[in-house]
């Protein structure tokens, strides 16, 4: 695993994330914001979803909350895993 510095992390995720300014399934109502790009990973022994800004509300197509679903959860087991790891 590569150790970068919470700083230089933070930095690329907020290059990376958070709204698109696309609507690439049209807008689900008028509250849409549009497409957000979002980060999923670790920090500290948690799983962490980063926005890149402030969300309200999330809607996700079938195909999309299965894939953000398995995401966190293998997040969730490499971190589970680890933990077991450094206890034996």
């Amino acid at each position: 695993m590569t150790n970068i510095p919470p700083e230089k992390l933070r930095e690329a995720l907020r290059q990376i994330t958070g709204p698109t300014g696309k609507f690439p399934q049209g807008p689900l109502n008028e509250e849409d914001k549009g497409e957000l790009a979002l980060a999923v990973g670790t920090e500290s022994g948690k799983v962490a979803i980063h926005f890149g800004t402030p969300v309200v509300w999330l809607a996700l197509d079938p195909e999309q909350a299965i894939l953000l679903g398995n995401t966190i959860i293998s997040h969730a087991q490499k971190l589970k895993e680890r933990v077991r790891d450094d206890e034996s």
